[in-house]
């Protein structure tokens, strides 16, 4: 199997990885990484980004020559490691546990706001 079919398929698997892992809805792999820059930390967007950028190339039989693939394995890697730790339940469990922490935050101002007036009203 040549360099460009193995990168086509890292790709195509990556790009599945993102859609599962982030609710992405289908797109191509260079629309995927844009959509997914503020979920990812910065170094392995870095590398989704080289990849999606070294996809323009991979088609192009002269210009998939100057293509590092080792190189862009690694970031395959990278991306593809970082991917597998996403856990969707935990990352529920911690978007529910913040708006639940906000609401009763917001529910404490409440009533103190509301005994302050109560005092200054001379119900209390």
């Amino acid at each position: 199997m040549d360099h460009t079919a193995r990168y086509r398929k890292q790709l195509d698997e990556i790009g599945a990885a993102l859609q599962a892992k982030l609710k992405l809805r289908p797109a191509p792999f260079a629309a995927l990484v844009a959509r997914s820059r503020s979920r990812l930390p910065r170094h392995v967007y870095k590398n989704a980004q080289a990849l999606a950028e070294a996809e323009r190339f991979a088609d192009h039989p002269k210009l998939a020559r100057t293509l590092d693939f080792p190189s862009l394995d690694k970031s395959a890697d990278l991306v593809r490691a970082h991917l597998k730790t996403i856990d969707l339940a935990d990352e529920r469990k911690g978007r529910i546990l913040s708006l639940l922490g906000s609401l009763s935050i917001n529910l404490i101002g409440l009533a103190i706001l509301l005994i302050a007036v109560l005092i200054w009203r001379g119900y209390l």
